[in-house]
């Protein structure tokens, strides 16, 4: 007899971008950014140097199997940089302002293995999908502040000492979860 099986829910977050961009990079240890890959245009006002478009993003589904009347979710999680909406003044660039930029997409890349360790923890239920949306919105809000912070202590880059205490704060976070990437 086939298996019985109801569908619940599929959801989608995305940090940062509305949609993603048709140019988009997802985090690999092995693929630093380089210049090239920030393909947007700086507004005329901004008084940063560069930006890097970077985010988690999570689809997650959940179901009821009727006929065991059990529950099951699958998740994908990953971080990504938006090539079309990063961009650098060309006049600014140096080797520590990129750093800054891929140091934002580690950050990224940190809280994706965040989430993926909190959803992991999740018992499957009726209520799984509501349960994950409370995770992904706490991860991400916690993932705000600590990009905020990082612009704010370094001054976007130009507190060397401080920059160089992120980038081994961070690299070390990530080995801390290298079982979730």
């Amino acid at each position: 007899m086939e298996q019985l099986v109801k569908v619940i829910c599929v959801f989608v977050f995305i940090y940062v971008a509305p949609s993603f961009a048709q140019d988009t990079i997802h985090w690999d240890k092995q693929r630093p950014l380089a210049w090239e890959d920030f393909r947007g245009v700086p507004e005329d006002n901004a008084i940063e140097s560069a930006q890097a478009a970077t985010g988690v993003a999570l689809a997650f589904q959940y179901r009821e199997d009727l006929e065991n009347n059990t529950w099951e979710y699958i998740y994908d999680v990953h971080s990504f940089f938006l090539t079309d909406l990063s961009w650098y003044k060309k006049q600014d660039i140096n080797y520590y302002l990129l750093e800054h930029e891929q140091t934002h997409f580690n950050i990224s890349e940190l809280f994706a293995r965040k989430l993926r360790y909190e959803l992991s923890k999740l018992v499957p239920s009726e209520s799984v999908g509501e349960e994950a949306e409370e995770i992904y919105n706490t991860v991400q809000n916690q993932h705000s502040i600590l990009q905020n912070k990082y612009d704010k202590e370094t001054k976007h880059s130009l507190i060397i000492d401080r920059e160089l205490e992120w980038q081994k704060q961070i690299k070390d976070s990530l080995k801390h979860y290298n079982d979730w990437k």
